[in-house]
Protein backbone atom coordinates (compact mmCIF):
# COMPACT_ATOMS: atom_id res chain seq x y z
CA UNK A 1 0.00 0.00 0.00
CA UNK A 2 1.34 3.50 -1.06
CA UNK A 3 0.62 6.31 1.30
CA UNK A 4 0.40 9.65 0.06
CA UNK A 5 -0.27 13.01 2.37
CA UNK A 6 -1.10 16.19 0.21
CA UNK A 7 -1.63 19.35 2.05
CA UNK A 8 -3.94 22.24 0.80
CA UNK A 9 -2.54 26.06 0.56
CA UNK A 10 -5.55 28.27 0.98
CA UNK A 11 -3.96 31.35 0.49
CA UNK A 12 -2.50 30.64 -2.83
CA UNK A 13 -5.46 29.02 -4.41
CA UNK A 14 -7.51 32.10 -3.75
CA UNK A 15 -4.35 34.54 -4.47
CA UNK A 16 -4.24 32.86 -8.44
CA UNK A 17 -8.26 32.52 -8.53
CA UNK A 18 -10.28 34.85 -10.56
CA UNK A 19 -14.02 34.75 -9.85
CA UNK A 20 -16.74 36.29 -10.79
CA UNK A 21 -20.63 36.74 -12.81
CA UNK A 22 -21.54 37.99 -15.91
CA UNK A 23 -24.84 40.13 -15.93
CA UNK A 24 -27.20 40.81 -18.62
CA UNK A 25 -27.48 44.51 -19.27
CA UNK A 26 -30.88 44.67 -16.72
CA UNK A 27 -28.61 43.17 -13.89
CA UNK A 28 -29.87 39.73 -14.24
CA UNK A 29 -26.90 36.96 -14.14
CA UNK A 30 -26.36 35.32 -17.39
CA UNK A 31 -26.08 31.76 -17.26
CA UNK A 32 -24.63 29.94 -20.17
CA UNK A 33 -22.30 32.92 -21.11
CA UNK A 34 -19.34 32.29 -22.70
CA UNK A 35 -15.99 33.65 -21.23
CA UNK A 36 -12.55 34.11 -22.52
CA UNK A 37 -9.78 35.11 -20.06
CA UNK A 38 -6.80 36.66 -21.91
CA UNK A 39 -3.71 39.19 -20.97
CA UNK A 40 -4.25 42.86 -21.24
CA UNK A 41 -1.33 43.35 -23.22
CA UNK A 42 -2.72 41.63 -26.28
CA UNK A 43 -0.43 38.25 -25.59
CA UNK A 44 -2.66 35.26 -26.79
CA UNK A 45 -0.52 32.31 -25.87
CA UNK A 46 -2.39 31.97 -22.49
CA UNK A 47 -6.18 32.06 -23.29
CA UNK A 48 -8.96 30.33 -20.72
CA UNK A 49 -12.11 29.39 -21.82
CA UNK A 50 -15.39 28.32 -19.80
CA UNK A 51 -18.87 29.01 -19.16
CA UNK A 52 -20.78 30.56 -16.74
CA UNK A 53 -22.54 28.74 -14.59
CA UNK A 54 -27.07 28.63 -13.93
CA UNK A 55 -26.15 31.69 -11.43
CA UNK A 56 -24.08 33.26 -13.97
CA UNK A 57 -20.79 32.59 -12.04
CA UNK A 58 -17.10 31.69 -13.15
CA UNK A 59 -13.71 30.61 -12.07
CA UNK A 60 -10.35 30.47 -13.20
CA UNK A 61 -7.28 29.71 -11.81
CA UNK A 62 -4.45 31.99 -12.70
CA UNK A 63 -1.06 31.01 -12.84
CA UNK A 64 0.76 32.81 -9.80
CA UNK A 65 3.43 35.89 -9.88
CA UNK A 66 6.36 33.95 -11.20
CA UNK A 67 4.67 30.75 -13.21
CA UNK A 68 4.00 33.15 -16.75
CA UNK A 69 1.33 34.97 -15.18
CA UNK A 70 0.11 38.45 -16.73
CA UNK A 71 0.48 41.42 -14.78
CA UNK A 72 -3.19 41.97 -16.04
CA UNK A 73 -6.18 40.47 -17.83
CA UNK A 74 -8.85 40.94 -20.00
CA UNK A 75 -12.28 39.05 -19.23
CA UNK A 76 -15.03 39.33 -22.29
CA UNK A 77 -18.15 37.35 -22.52
CA UNK A 78 -20.87 36.34 -24.57
CA UNK A 79 -24.23 35.03 -24.63
CA UNK A 80 -26.08 35.11 -28.09
CA UNK A 81 -25.41 38.32 -29.33
CA UNK A 82 -24.92 39.78 -25.85
CA UNK A 83 -21.23 40.90 -25.25
CA UNK A 84 -18.81 42.51 -22.79
CA UNK A 85 -15.30 43.08 -21.29
CA UNK A 86 -13.16 44.20 -18.86
CA UNK A 87 -9.65 45.72 -19.24
CA UNK A 88 -6.79 45.68 -16.51
CA UNK A 89 -8.38 43.27 -14.36
CA UNK A 90 -5.93 42.27 -11.87
CA UNK A 91 -5.02 38.10 -11.11
CA UNK A 92 -6.50 37.36 -7.79
CA UNK A 93 -8.66 40.73 -7.60
CA UNK A 94 -11.32 38.98 -6.00
CA UNK A 95 -14.84 38.79 -7.26
CA UNK A 96 -15.60 40.58 -10.56
CA UNK A 97 -18.44 41.50 -12.78
CA UNK A 98 -18.79 41.43 -16.74
CA UNK A 99 -22.05 43.44 -17.60
CA UNK A 100 -23.13 42.43 -21.20
CA UNK A 101 -24.11 44.92 -23.77
CA UNK A 102 -27.74 44.75 -25.74
CA UNK A 103 -27.30 42.71 -28.96
CA UNK A 104 -28.58 44.62 -32.22
CA UNK A 105 -30.45 43.58 -34.77
CA UNK A 106 -30.25 43.56 -38.55
CA UNK A 107 -32.30 43.75 -41.16
CA UNK A 108 -32.15 44.73 -45.05
CA UNK A 109 -32.97 44.04 -49.08
CA UNK A 110 -31.00 42.35 -51.22
CA UNK A 111 -30.57 44.06 -54.53
CA UNK A 112 -29.19 43.24 -57.92
CA UNK A 113 -26.28 45.53 -58.31
CA UNK A 114 -27.32 46.14 -62.10
CA UNK A 115 -30.73 46.34 -60.86
CA UNK A 116 -31.73 42.90 -62.61
CA UNK A 117 -34.04 40.06 -61.46
CA UNK A 118 -35.57 39.85 -58.18
CA UNK A 119 -33.51 38.02 -55.25
CA UNK A 120 -34.92 34.74 -55.28
CA UNK A 121 -33.04 32.99 -52.44
CA UNK A 122 -29.48 33.81 -51.00
CA UNK A 123 -27.21 33.14 -47.93
CA UNK A 124 -25.88 35.44 -45.67
CA UNK A 125 -22.71 34.94 -43.76
CA UNK A 126 -22.06 37.73 -40.85
CA UNK A 127 -18.41 37.89 -40.22
CA UNK A 128 -17.52 40.09 -36.93
CA UNK A 129 -14.61 42.53 -37.43
CA UNK A 130 -12.29 42.36 -34.43
CA UNK A 131 -10.45 45.55 -34.12
CA UNK A 132 -9.52 45.54 -30.55
CA UNK A 133 -11.36 42.50 -29.65
CA UNK A 134 -11.00 39.27 -28.40
CA UNK A 135 -12.07 36.46 -30.98
CA UNK A 136 -14.47 34.23 -30.04
CA UNK A 137 -14.58 31.17 -31.65
CA UNK A 138 -18.08 31.64 -33.12
CA UNK A 139 -17.50 34.89 -34.84
CA UNK A 140 -18.64 33.99 -37.94
CA UNK A 141 -22.71 32.93 -38.71
CA UNK A 142 -24.63 32.10 -42.02
CA UNK A 143 -28.29 31.78 -42.70
CA UNK A 144 -29.66 31.06 -45.32
CA UNK A 145 -33.53 32.79 -46.64
CA UNK A 146 -35.94 32.94 -49.07
CA UNK A 147 -36.86 35.95 -51.56
CA UNK A 148 -34.97 38.78 -50.83
CA UNK A 149 -35.05 39.97 -47.57
CA UNK A 150 -33.64 39.55 -44.35
CA UNK A 151 -33.63 40.19 -40.09
CA UNK A 152 -31.23 38.76 -37.81
CA UNK A 153 -32.40 39.84 -34.04
CA UNK A 154 -29.41 38.73 -32.17
CA UNK A 155 -26.24 39.71 -33.13
CA UNK A 156 -23.28 41.27 -31.44
CA UNK A 157 -22.78 45.14 -31.94
CA UNK A 158 -20.00 46.49 -33.25
CA UNK A 159 -18.46 45.99 -36.70
CA UNK A 160 -19.53 43.35 -39.03
CA UNK A 161 -18.91 42.28 -42.65
CA UNK A 162 -22.19 40.60 -44.48
CA UNK A 163 -21.83 38.30 -47.39
CA UNK A 164 -24.46 37.37 -49.56
CA UNK A 165 -24.63 34.70 -51.91
CA UNK A 166 -27.67 33.75 -54.17
CA UNK A 167 -29.10 31.12 -54.87
CA UNK A 168 -27.73 31.81 -59.03
CA UNK A 169 -24.13 32.17 -57.37
CA UNK A 170 -24.23 35.68 -57.77
CA UNK A 171 -22.12 37.79 -54.74
CA UNK A 172 -21.86 40.61 -52.71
Amino acid sequence: ILRTELSWESEAREASALQGIVLEADGAPSPGAFLMVSSSQGFRRRQMMASTDAEGRFSFSVPREGEGAPSSLKVSARNGGRHGELEGVQPGAGEVVVRLRPAASVRGQVVRANGGALVKGFTLTLEASNEGMVVFPMEVSTWEFPGDRFELREVATGPARLVVRTADGARG
